[in-house]
C-alpha cells in the first residue's frame, strides 16, 4: 500500500483514445511540469501538477490519490478528510465484480455516505491495482456541448465539434499567450476554442460568408482580441508573429478552393506553413487523406496521424507536423 502524495489518476472518455493520449502527451511536453506515468485503456497516471491536464479536450476527471492498493482489503483504516463523501468506481479494464458499497464499508463509510450533499467525493479507480482518490476535477461537458457549430449564430454543417478542435489545438505543445493561425477558420469553431484556452488567435477565409459568420460567432463567445482576414491564404501576411497553426483543411465540392485544385492548394498550403514557422513548431490539420503527408516532407516531419471515422464513406486524419530546422522553399 502506498502513499502517492502529488500523483494522480485522470479518467478520459473513450471515443479516441490515440487522440487522448497524443493529446496529453502533447500538453505534458508545453508545460513540463508534470510526468505520464502510464496511459491504459483511457485511464493515466500523471505525477505533477494536475493543472494543466485540465484544459485537454477527452479529460472526464481528475483525482489526487490518496492510497494504491493491490487488494481493497489493504485499505482498511485509512484516514480519510472529515465530513459526509459518497464513492464512485471505475473498474477499468478488469472483470471485478466490486460494488462501490464494498468499498465505501471498507474504508469506514459507516454514517458518512452522503450521495445529496458530500463534503468531498472519491474514486476508486482499478488500473492493475485499485488507486482511492479525492476528485478534484470533473469536466463540464454541457459547457462544451453549448459551443456546438448549432447553437452559434452562425453555422456550417461540417463544422467540426468543439472536443476535437480544442485536441487539435493542445497538439500543438503551445504555452497561453503563443500566437495560433487558422488560415482556413470556416464558421471560427478553432478560434474559439483557441482563445478559450488562452491564445491568441488570428484567424482567415477566403469566402466573405465565412469571414462575417467567424468575426459573429466570436462576437458572441466574448472574445475581443483577435486577428481576422479575409484573403486568399497564399496572400496573408499575419500581423504578428505565428506559433502554430492549426485548420480544418478545405475538403469537398461545399469547399472555397479560390482558383485552386486540392491537389494544388495543398502543396501551396504547406510550403506556406513552413515559411511562417520556426524549426520546432507545429502544425495540425484535419483531412480526409493522407496524401498531405508526402507533399509536407521536405518541411515537416509528422508526429501523430489519428484517424477518426465519421461514417462509413469518411474518415477523418488529424495529422500534427513538426517544422525541420533546413528545407529549400
Amino acid at each position: 500500500m502506498t502513499d502517492s502524495g502529488n500523483s494522480f489518476i485522470l479518467e478520459f472518455s473513450k471515443e479516441s483514445l490515440d487522440a487522448a493520449f497524443t493529446e496529453l502527451k502533447s500538453v505534458q511536453e508545453a508545460f513540463g511540469n508534470f510526468s505520464i506515468e502510464f496511459f491504459i485503456d483511457g485511464i493515466a497516471k500523471i505525477k505533477g501538477d494536475v493543472e494543466p491536464a485540465k484544459r485537454l479536450s477527452f479529460i472526464r476527471y481528475a483525482s489526487r490519490i490518496i492510497q494504491e492498493a493491490v487488494d481493497i482489503e489493504e485499505l482498511k483504516g485509512l484516514s480519510l478528510p472529515p465530513g459526509k463523501f459518497n464513492v464512485r468506481i471505475n473498474r477499468g479494464n478488469s472483470n471485478s465484480t466490486i460494488s462501490e458499497s464494498l468499498i465505501g464499508e471498507t474504508i469506514g463509510g459507516m454514517g458518512r455516505i452522503s450521495f445529496s450533499a458530500p463534503d468531498f467525493r472519491l474514486r476508486a479507480i482499478y488500473s492493475r491495482k485499485w488507486y482511492l482518490c479525492l476528485l478534484e476535477y470533473q469536466s463540464n461537458r454541457s459547457e462544451m456541448e453549448a459551443r456546438k457549430a448549432p447553437l452559434r449564430p452562425f453555422f456550417s454543417p461540417v463544422s467540426m465539434h468543439p472536443k476535437y478542435a480544442r485536441f487539435m489545438v493542445n497538439s500543438l505543445s503551445l504555452k497561453p499567450g503563443a500566437t495560433i493561425l487558422d488560415p482556413f477558420c470556416g464558421t471560427g469553431g478553432i478560434l474559439i476554442e483557441a482563445a478559450k484556452l488562452g491564445y491568441r488567435v488570428i484567424g482567415n477565409d477566403i469566402s466573405l460568408k465565412m469571414f462575417k459568420g467567424a468575426r459573429l460567432n466570436l462576437k458572441f463567445m466574448g472574445i475581443a482580441d483577435y486577428g481576422l482576414h479575409n484573403k486568399d491564404f497564399l496572400d496573408l501576411v499575419p500581423e504578428k508573429k505565428v506559433n502554430g497553426i492549426v485548420t480544418d483543411l478545405p475538403y469537398g465540392r461545399s469547399s472555397s478552393l479560390g482558383a485552386y485544385s486540392i491537389e494544388e492548394l495543398y502543396s501551396k498550403t504547406i510550403d506556406k506553413f513552413a515559411s511562417m514557422l520556426e524549426a520546432g513548431e507545429k502544425c495540425c490539420v484535419a483531412v480526409s487523406s493522407q496524401d498531405i503527408v508526402k507533399m509536407a516532407e521536405k518541411h515537416f516531419e509528422v508526429s501523430s496521424i489519428i484517424p477518426v471515422r465519421q461514417h462509413r464513406s469518411l474518415t477523418r486524419y488529424y495529422i500534427t507536423m513538426v517544422r525541420q530546422e533546413s528545407s529549400s522553399l
